[in-house]
């Protein structure tokens, strides 16, 4: 049983040292098909229009994995927000791409329009963007974000820095010690998320 989960627990270390060559690889090269964004602070969204900030959560150590989603107005105003554990995706991408989903469904279930999504994984965004066919998990997943694309009620998708989703980083590591998901709409949001939002407007 150690042996098994010693293995699984390499596999994810070399997963996400490669994520971060094939990040380091895009930025030195100046590919801009990647999306790649120098935004490293949250920004609001344009009036009428909403932000999604996903994110995936990793305890390599206990083999635990999550999601985090934080959908805010031009106001910087809390519309929805959620956290989930989840099972083991089977790799990083496919942990970031359950993250983007999950807080597409968010933004369904609160019924908002003209949403822009926002993550801080590169290989993530390119993957939905390439529009390539992969039968893959991660490429089903990204085919299945690529169709929800279609509908009205989001913009856009787009490669930020780790910061400018932080509350969403820190959904998602909030819900690694969690049993069960974390939902918050509107008005009904525990005063520790107020407090992790309101550090996107410093005095």
């Amino acid at each position: 049983m150690a042996r098994k989960k010693f293995t699984i627990n390499v596999d994810w270390a070399y997963a996400m040292m490669e994520n971060f060559r094939k990040y380091s690889l895009a930025v030195s090269s100046g590919n801009n098909d990647a999306q790649i964004s120098l935004e490293d602070k949250w920004v609001p969204p344009l009036p009428n229009y909403f932000r999604l900030d996903v994110d995936a959560g990793f305890d390599i150590r206990n083999n635990k994995f999550s999601v985090g989603a934080v959908v805010r107005n031009t106001l910087g105003q809390v519309c929805g927000a959620h956290a989930s554990p989840i099972r083991y995706p089977g790799s990083v991408a496919c942990a970031e791409l359950l993250a983007i989903r999950n807080g597409m469904d968010l933004c369904l279930r609160v019924g908002l329009t003209n949403v822009c999504i926002f993550s801080d994984s590169l290989e993530a965004v390119r993957m939905v963007l390439s529009h390539v066919e992969d039968l893959g998990s991660a490429g089903v997943l990204a085919m299945e974000i690529q169709s929800m694309l279609e509908l009205p009620n989001f913009h856009s998708i787009k490669h930020v820095r780790r910061r400018a989703v932080e509350v969403a980083h820190i959904l998602a590591r909030k819900a690694l010690s969690c049993n069960r998901s974390i939902n918050c709409v509107n008005d009904d949001l525990p005063l520790w998320l107020v407090n992790i939002v309101s550090r996107d407007f410093p005095n």
